[in-house]
């Protein structure tokens, strides 16, 4: 029984030892990391829309400042102002819980890989003007029109969803999130490039394995 016992430690610290190994462990401590911040509502709501959701209708997605300025309203009926780095992360946490949830994108540009966490490029320029400051306007097009979305129901409920279970946290909070072990950021930005796209299917991959994880949660 003794050497049994041995033989299987040394096995299990062969096996810890392994690079697969330790990412996957870094990829589900950086999911229940991500799970530990958000609220027992706002994981429920999110399984409700998934089972709700008509995935039969596809859809190429939304502009992504149409969004942004739609997740600004949200924010401010809630009585909460955004930075620009928030309202970056919060479109993409969006667009991430839309691939899992509903399993069709919500917008229609890359998110880019930057030094400081994923991006979508439109949104940063149309907010930049603000700094780090609160953002007192929307998204604005060339002809001085906010930008708008026709979003679906479905599309509509993730986005109060996502306000409710994020914009309470600091812009560098949303920020260390994206950059937790496993997520769709640090896997792509340590493949190296000048600000490399985060494909929708690692996006898709990485938060429905967090949803499929939180089920357990939201029952309890």
């Amino acid at each position: 029984m003794a050497a049994d016992a041995v033989t299987a430690t040394g096995e299990h610290l062969q096996m810890v030892q392994k690079p697969s190994y330790r990412v996957a462990l870094a990829t589900y401590l950086g999911i229940k990391r991500l799970w530990s911040l958000l609220s027992s509502r706002f994981r429920k709501t999110l399984i409700r829309l998934e089972s709700r959701g008509n995935l039969s209708m596809p859809q190429d997605g939304h502009d992504a400042r149409a969004v942004a300025n739609e997740i600004l309203k949200l924010a401010h009926e809630a009585g909460r102002q955004l930075t620009p780095m928030q309202i970056i992360k919060l479109v993409y946490f969006a667009h991430g819980w839309c691939l899992a949830v509903l399993r069709r994108p919500l917008i229609r540009e890359q998110v880019q890989a930057w030094q400081y966490g994923p991006v979508v490029r439109e949104v940063y320029w149309a907010f930049s003007r603000f700094g780090r400051q609160p953002i007192t306007g929307f998204a604005q097009d060339a002809f001085g029109a906010p930008y708008r979305a026709s979003l679906r129901a479905d599309e509509q409920g993730l986005l109060e969803a996502v306000v409710q279970g994020y914009s309470h946290l600091h812009a560098w909070e949303l920020s260390d999130l994206t950059h937790l072990p496993g997520t769709p950021w640090s896997e792509t930005i340590r493949k190296g490039g000048h600000r490399p796209a985060i494909s929708d299917p690692l996006m898709q991959d990485y938060f429905a394995k967090a949803l499929k994880a939180s089920h357990g949660r939201a029952t309890a």
